[in-house]
């Protein structure tokens, strides 16, 4: 019983985390200040709790490179492979796709993946 109310309990902190941090994000976006947004991609239910799953979205800024994103979205340069894998062939809002993880345009919409399972 006791494994179950803690299960419980981490499953309703990550929950109120993730809408909490994305009230955050969205006050931010909507004052212009952070050019990345978020969209809810699925809820998942965890032992009576639901939780959001949260995707984070990069609107690429002119001088971007994928390397410059990897390195000031996860932290490390070496996530770009992760990052190029979660948006090759992604629909732009331009019409276009990535196709080429060198060559990337001002005002694309890219998924925040810093590892390979993201």
């Amino acid at each position: 019983m006791g494994r179950r109310r803690l299960t419980t309990a981490l499953a309703v902190i990550a929950a109120t985390s993730v809408l909490l941090g994305c009230r955050a994000l969205d006050e931010a976006n909507s004052r212009g200040s952070a050019p990345w947004q978020t969209s809810k991609t699925g809820q998942t239910s965890t032992g009576g709790a639901t939780a959001t799953s949260v995707q984070r979205v990069y609107v690429v800024q002119s001088g971007d490179t994928l390397h410059s994103i990897a390195e000031r979205e996860c932290g490390t340069g070496a996530s770009v492979e992760a990052l190029a894998a979660a948006n090759v062939g992604r629909r732009q809002p331009d019409g276009t796709a990535l196709k080429d993880p060198d060559s990337i345009r001002a005002g694309w919409e890219l998924v925040i993946s810093c590892r390979s399972g993201d």
